[in-house]
């Protein structure tokens, strides 16, 4: 890790996946698969590889 990283461009991307709803959810909800798509952008330093990834608000 370094004091000052030298940060790369934001790259964005989508993400998908599958949610699985647990214990903490509504009862007719629980166990149920969810598919998501989210966009999300990340960012890599240039000296020691750290990355930072975020997900990206879209309206």
């Amino acid at each position: 890790m370094c004091f000052f990283h030298r940060w790369s461009k934001w790259e964005k991307y989508d993400e998908e996946g599958i949610q699985l709803i647990g214990i903490l959810a509504a009862k007719e909800n629980r166990g149920k698969c969810f598919h998501y798509v989210e966009t999300r952008q990340k960012r890599t330093c240039e000296k020691c590889g750290r990355q930072q990834d975020i997900r990206v608000q879209t309206d």
